[in-house]
């Protein structure tokens, strides 16, 4: 009798191990409610293969680009008037005139371009910048 009574207390202490175990379960990381569907790929931001922060201060220094660009120019001042060239390097054959007119503005301008070196000319007194890009664009000005 007595190895009867053992056996039910070890046969007890299983089934409450077993019972709270499976009661823990595994939710895989997800909440419960959540649908355990499909994972959620999330791809990364877009990395420019190249991107350009052209000022005042490096409009000498000149930048490689190609294939489909986007040229943003920022112009500040009132009543000032400006003009803004692409130009090949060496050489400094203009390649696109880019932007002309006076007072501020932001433009966004693309071209397709050969694989080159380039710079900007910029003929104003305003202040500006240009970011010059692939089509995944340079994070904001």
């Amino acid at each position: 009798m007595k190895n009867f009574s053992q056996l039910w207390i070890v046969a007890a202490f299983l089934l409450i191990l077993a019972t709270g175990l499976s009661g823990c379960g595994d939710s895989g990381g997800m909440d419960d409610g959540e649908d355990s569907g499909t994972p959620v790929i999330v791809a990364p931001e877009p990395v420019p293969a190249f991107c350009h922060r052209i000022s005042e201060e490096n409009r000498d220094e000149p930048f490689h680009v190609y294939g489909t660009t986007e040229i943003r120019i920022r112009v500040s001042g009132e009543n000032c008037e400006y003009s803004f060239e692409l130009l090949a390097w060496p050489g400094l054959t203009v390649c696109e005139s880019l932007l002309t007119g006076t007072g501020e503005t932001e433009e966004k301008l693309y071209y397709h371009l050969p694989d080159g070196d380039y710079l900007i000319s910029a003929d104003t007194e305003c202040t500006w910048q240009a970011l010059v890009s692939d089509t995944s664009g340079c994070p904001g000005f």
